[in-house]
């Protein structure tokens, strides 16, 4: 049968050429579609993995509320009536009992590192010229076990912050609006208090726009330049397998007072776009496929139409209704095997050529230089997948019509 079949697609060339194409099409445009938004959205991922906890503990917003001041301002005989009701959220944000949560989270096997956290807004001084930043303060042996900053360092050594003194490690692009260098010192200042010289350690380049407005120091650093000694804003964690971060996000959150969210939850406006990449991508390759398994079904019909007389000498020699099936079923899958295989090498030569071709995505924060492409053998896998069922559904059709016909029915529709 599988003989038989081979012996009806070549005497038939170029509509068996012209169904190959198609299946062929099909199969390169799922892989380029899909590695380019798979890569860009590895690359995106890894980005967030790599340059922010799985893992974040924050304080949670707390009111201001009429019964709280009154108790806090009154004595408890005094009756007070507020003509405007205090309301608002407190300008304080801070976790009440960080040293809980630290001590909780490194008896934790799940956990890889815990960083106490403490931001400000601030403004850098040189000369006479200034910059407002994000200044982060973090446990420098910690920080480095939850993300891939140490492996960014341009300059220096993010550890050089260890035991405080006034260091600075800040983004490259940062020091250079600044006019600084490593080595020097730069002005800080937060609104409140006199400047505070602050020694630049080490620089850094994650590759992300965020390396204009951002630099750390040591936590207690930080704290001194607020003035508020102690004070802890976040907790930042590190899992050995950032997969479980929503579940273990989930599990703290119970009956915490403060919030509890996943890397999945921090960026979940941003995910979101991934879903709508999906249904696009699904689309574009469903759309590519029906027409590809039109083209297969018309193709197919149009060649029984042609054969009729060879199905008829096929029935009258023995074969029965399912044989004919099979013999066009055979020819379908031949042709979805050869154009779905034919579609992954091609498919992949373009996705390397793809990646060759230089880009500035610089603004995406990314230092690739060519388009990220994925590689992912389940993308080749979904290709072939769709290609090879597309092929069988399309051939399937027409060759149980062709099953149907007998040597009787063949003759009189000749004769008429």
């Amino acid at each position: 049968m599988f003989y038989l079949s081979i012996r009806q697609l070549m005497s038939r060339k170029r509509q068996t050429i012209l169904i190959g194409l198609g299946i062929t099409l099909g199969t390169v445009v799922y892989i380029t579609i899909a590695g380019i938004q798979l890569g860009f959205r590895e690359y995106m991922v890894k980005n967030l993995l790599d340059n922010q906890p799985h893992m974040q503990i924050d304080a949670n917003e707390r009111d201001i509320t009429l019964d709280g001041v009154t108790q806090s301002m009154f004595k408890d005989s005094e009756k007070v009536i507020w003509q405007i009701p205090p309301s608002g959220k407190r300008e304080d944000n801070f976790i009440l009992y960080p040293y809980y949560w630290i001590e909780r989270l490194n008896q934790d096997p799940r956990v890889n590192g815990v960083s106490r956290q403490f931001s400000v807004s601030a403004i850098a001084v040189r000369g006479g010229i200034q910059r407002t930043f994000s200044l982060q303060g973090v446990d420098p042996e910690q920080h480095v076990r939850i993300n891939t900053i140490q492996n960014d360092m341009v300059e220096g050594d993010f550890l050089a912050l260890k035991g405080g003194g006034n260091r600075l490690v800040a983004g490259t692009q940062f020091l250079e609006r600044l006019g600084a260098k490593v080595g020097e010192n730069v002005m800080l200042s937060i609104g409140k208090g006199q400047p505070v010289p602050f020694k630049v350690v080490g620089s850094f380049d994650t590759g992300n726009d965020m390396d204009r407005r951002r630099a750390f120091s040591n936590i207690q650093s930080v704290q001194q330049l607020n003035l508020t000694p102690g004070r802890i804003g976040e907790i930042a964690v590190g899992l050995i397998d950032p997969d479980n971060a929503v579940e273990m996000a989930a599990e703290y959150s119970s009956g915490a007072m403060d919030e509890v969210q996943s890397w999945v939850d921090l960026n979940q406006s941003f995910l979101d776009m991934f879903t709508i990449q999906d249904v696009i991508r699904n689309f574009i390759i469903g759309s590519i496929l029906v027409v590809s398994g039109v083209g297969i079904y018309n193709i197919l019909t149009i060649m029984i139409s042609q054969k009729r007389k060879e199905i008829a000498i096929l029935r009258s020699v023995g074969y029965n209704s399912h044989e004919i099936v099979e013999l066009f079923v055979i020819q379908g899958l031949i042709l979805g095997v050869a154009g779905s295989l034919l579609g992954l090498i091609i498919g992949y030569g373009i996705c390397l050529y793809l990646e060759t071709i230089k880009l500035n995505m610089k603004g995406m924060g990314t230092r690739n230089a060519g388009l990220l492409i994925s590689y992912d053998y389940k993308i080749y896998l979904q290709a072939f997948s769709l290609a090879f069922f597309s092929a069988l559904i399309a051939s399937y059709l027409p060759a149980r019509a062709a099953g149907k016909l007998t040597p009787i029915d063949i003759i009189r529709s000749e004769e008429s």
